[in-house]
């Protein structure tokens, strides 16, 4: 199955170039950043568990430009696939509402996210024969394609998730002590999924604590999880933070003037047409009215001919 699948993809690669050199250069970056591997020759015939996943590129409406490799953990071999055999795990992820409200709370806002952050997550050794994958070397589709095994955990898995949540919080947990002690909080209150909503009432005074809070950076290789900030984010945005606040009441002003203006002009509109709908009320009255005055003066003129007539 995924043998099959990847040559509809050598398939796509011949047609369109551009696809070819957009895919290759993120798959270069997956290995090169530690998320995958290539399996040694000694290992690929083991033992333990092993599962191939077919994977294609998709691109997003928000990024036309960048293209995304998917792993389709979802793809059957025999009626059976890899969802259907891990189990999902508990919902350990923030209500959305609550985390919304919290967000709220003060006036200054302040959102990251997670980079990557289910290939932030390691997955045991072990375990890791079920993530294989075919892919060429040195980037030639013309040679066999030879096995691959991912060594973090994907997008799109049934477990993955869940996993994901846990280590998050676990990190927060078993290293915030050395930053401020608002990390392990700010983690179990203010993340959802790969996402941190924080607000703030003083830029000045609780803007620094926030960003060292929310600043947890430990060794790939040695730790189970790797949650990286980007710092210059944080740092830049203090700068415009109070202009933004400015604008954002500015339009908050502008929004109630002009609902105030076309209220205003709305009754003008109601007021104009109610005066036009009884205009034609009163001028239809009236015919009925004329027409009425009309007919009793044609019957009396009637009646006063028939006596004359009679005399």
């Amino acid at each position: 199955m995924a043998r099959k699948r990847l040559t509809g993809l050598k398939r796509r690669f011949q047609r369109n170039p551009e696809v070819h050199q957009k895919y290759t250069d993120q798959m270069r970056l997956t290995i090169e950043k530690g998320y995958a591997e290539e399996v040694p020759e000694d290992e690929i015939d083991t033992d333990r568990r092993k599962w191939y996943i077919p994977h294609h590129g998709v691109y997003s409406e928000r990024k036309p430009d960048k293209l995304r490799i998917v792993f389709d953990c979802a793809a059957q071999h025999r009626g059976v696939s890899l969802n259907q055999v891990l189990m999902q795990g508990p919902d350990l992820n923030n209500r959305l509402d609550a985390v919304l409200l919290r967000f709220r709370k003060e006036s200054i806002p302040l959102v990251a996210d997670v980079e990557a952050m289910f290939h932030q997550v390691l997955v045991s050794p072990r375990d890791r024969d079920s993530l294989r994958f075919l892919w060429w070397r040195d980037r030639d589709f013309t040679k066999e394609a030879i096995p691959h095994r991912m060594k973090v955990h994907l997008f799109g898995a049934t477990s993955f998730p869940s996993c994901a949540a846990f280590s998050l919080r676990q990190a927060a947990l078993d290293f915030g002590h050395g930053y401020e002690p608002l990390v392990a909080p700010t983690v179990e209150g203010a993340a959802y999924v790969d996402n941190v909503l924080v607000s703030v009432s003083d830029v000045e005074a609780e803007l620094p604590k926030s960003v060292q809070a929310h600043w947890i950076d430990s060794n790939l290789h040695k730790r189970t999880l790797r949650v990286t900030l980007n710092r210059c984010k944080w740092r830049q945005r203090t700068r415009v933070l109070h202009r933004w606040r400015s604008r954002v009441q500015l339009r908050a002003r502008n929004r109630v003037r002009m609902c105030a203006r076309n209220h205003v002009r709305m009754r003008a509109v109601s007021h104009g047409r109610m005066r036009a709908r009884n205009r034609v009320r009163m001028r239809a009255r009236n015919r009925v009215r004329l027409r009425a005055r009309n007919r009793v003066r044609m019957n009396e003129g009637s009646r006063v001919r028939v006596s004359a007539r009679k005399m």
